[in-house]
């Protein structure tokens, strides 16, 4: 009796202070997320200045052209980043889970194919914590549980080629990205463009789908390489919806952002959620 009650006198002890270790809001993973983030936007890039003009984009294809304007970048200031926050995404981390809630932010650099993105979230009452990064060929996905368990700590190629092709996908929510010279158009038809992205020795593609409107709809590619938490890799093809657009500072963007892989034993949703604001920074 005596040594059971020092064994649950232990574990007690060790629970408050898993307990009282959770509740310290600092995390390292956090802190990491935003050095990293600091890193990209304030470095100094010069474009201030720069604003979108119709002379510029003569030389792109009609739909890319037709995309600035209802969207109301032409006479705007280029961006040099930005920042997408998400709410209560549903998110699936591997294959036939259920979905979890998650918070989301997202960085990306429109001179340079630079990404960052955090996740947010809990298993069964327990901090999760998520970090995508890929700066040049520095790269990694790591996700913690309760602040210091490494679930997993991914890098190599198949990262680097999936975090530059989810940058493309992406690039005309920072359109000073899509204009870069490492981003290369093709008309396929009125409403499709192809575009291509080399960088550091990668080179990535995917087709990119706008509407009457005028609005960017979907993308497709089949250079993403799908990554569960073992470090399992399928390769599928991939695609991202856009839609709900709005207005704010008198430019539009899509608010809902879908995005799919599509195996051959089905498609699975796996990030569906509402962006709550979209910041853009100017060095």
């Amino acid at each position: 009796m005596k040594k059971m009650g020092i064994a649950l006198g232990l574990l007690f002890a060790i629970s408050g202070l898993i307990i009282m270790y959770e509740s310290i809001d600092y995390s390292p993973v956090k802190s990491d997320f935003e050095q990293k983030k600091e890193k990209i936007i304030s470095r100094k890039q010069n474009h201030r200045d720069a604003v979108f003009s119709d002379d510029e984009l003569m030389k792109y294809p009609e739909a890319l052209r037709n995309y600035f304007r209802v969207c109301g970048f032409i006479d705007k200031s280029k961006m040099t980043y930005s920042i997408a926050k998400y709410k209560n995404v549903d998110f699936i981390l591997n294959t036939k889970q259920k979905p979890l809630k998650i918070d989301y932010e997202r960085v990306n650099d429109g001179v340079t194919p630079n990404v960052l993105a955090f996740i947010d979230t809990k298993f069964y009452g327990i901090p999760f914590q998520g970090v995508d990064s890929y700066d040049g060929k520095d790269g990694s996905m790591k996700g913690v549980l309760g602040k210091s368990i490494t679930l997993f700590d991914e890098s190599g190629e198949d990262f680097y080629t999936g975090s530059l092709v989810t940058y493309l996908s992406e690039c005309l929510l920072v359109p000073t990205a899509a204009l870069q010279d490492f981003i290369a158009w093709k008309k396929i038809d009125n409403h499709v463009l192809e575009a291509t992205l080399k960088y550091n020795g990668y080179e990535v593609k995917g087709n990119f789908y706008f509407n009457d409107k005028g609005e960017l709809e979907k993308f497709t590619t089949n250079d993403r390489v799908a990554i569960d938490s073992s470090g399992k890799k399928t390769q599928a093809a991939w695609s991202a919806i856009f839609s709900n657009y709005v207005s704010e500072n008198k430019m539009r963007h899509p608010k809902h952002l879908k995005a799919i892989w599509h195996y051959e034993t089905g498609d699975s949703v796996y990030f569906d959620g509402e962006m709550t604001t979209l910041e853009y920074g100017y060095n």
